[in-house]
């Protein structure tokens, strides 16, 4: 169900909560410049897939590969040191990810979060900060430069210096994606981006994520619940159940699989199976 030559490859996945067995055995890949979708019934294991895959856990067993600068790169040896946190070391090979649950810093301007998110490319020399050197300052203004051109990419230039946490829920929803973008990653992580969304705005969500992979060259994972979106912009849907997965291919083999039928309706499987052949 795998192939090797994606750039995210998942392989043998497990995930243990002491008794628990959250992951077993989940295998999948996402191709570069691909926009992949994760979905299942709640509870299926989605976002545990995605924190393992971002570094909020250590797996339990299995391994995670992405290939970064023509170098493939083992997540779960990048994550064995925790001296900085799973997830900063992921952000170093080019990988960032939003949350269902937004979590921007509302009481900090749109720009102010939007410089948060680079700190790693920023000059952080003490000195060079303390006399304002050519270099520091240069930093500063490439910082300022890419979060004006991420907010222009969103359509919120003009918000750049209002409070986060004053804005609209469907605006902050873009700031998430405008900030994780700033990190310069290759392959962003979308958790249930259009939550909370209206129509309208899950279809300004659908175009512009549909841009990153376009005209961005961003490779776009992403777990959600809107089917109509899913269907509408994904190349490729793994489909999990019970921290397995049980189907993965195209939105068209995906609608008509009687295992995801019978996950998502509770379908008997001898009746589901009746009515694909129908």
């Amino acid at each position: 169900m795998t192939s090797t030559n994606g750039l995210l490859n998942v392989e043998q996945l497990g995930m243990r909560f002491g008794g628990i067995q959250a992951l077993a055995d989940v295998c999948f890949s996402v191709d570069q410049g691909s926009i992949t979708a994760l979905i299942g019934p709640n509870g299926a294991g989605k976002t545990t897939v995605f924190n393992c895959v971002t570094g909020f856990y250590r797996p339990s067993s299995g391994t995670i590969c992405i290939e970064s600068g023509g170098v493939l790169h083992d997540l779960t040896q990048v994550m064995a040191s925790k001296l900085n946190g799973g997830s900063h070391r992921i952000s170093q090979v080019g990988i960032a990810r939003t949350f269902q649950n937004i979590r921007l810093f509302k009481d900090m301007t749109v720009m102010e979060n939007l410089l948060v998110a680079q700190h790693r490319l920023l000059n952080r020399n003490l000195l060079a900060g303390l006399f304002q050197t050519r270099g520091y300052r240069q930093a500063q203004q490439n910082a300022i430069a890419r979060a004006l051109d991420w907010l222009e990419v969103v359509g919120l230039r003009d918000c750049a210096n209002r409070l986060a946490g004053t804005l609209p829920y469907g605006y902050q929803r873009r700031i998430e994606i405008a900030r994780a973008m700033c990190t310069q990653p290759q392959l962003i992580c979308l958790d249930e981006p259009a939550a909370g969304l209206n129509p309208r705005e899950t279809e300004e969500l659908a175009a512009l994520i549909q841009t990153l992979r376009a005209k961005h060259k961003v490779t776009v994972f992403l777990i959600e619940h809107d089917m109509g979106l899913v269907m509408g912009i994904s190349d490729h849907i793994v489909v999990l159940d019970y921290g397995r997965v049980i189907a993965a291919g195209t939105p068209a083999h995906i609608a008509e699989s009687p295992a995801v039928i019978q996950a998502y309706l509770g379908v008997a499987e001898e009746e589901t199976a009746q009515e694909a052949r129908a």
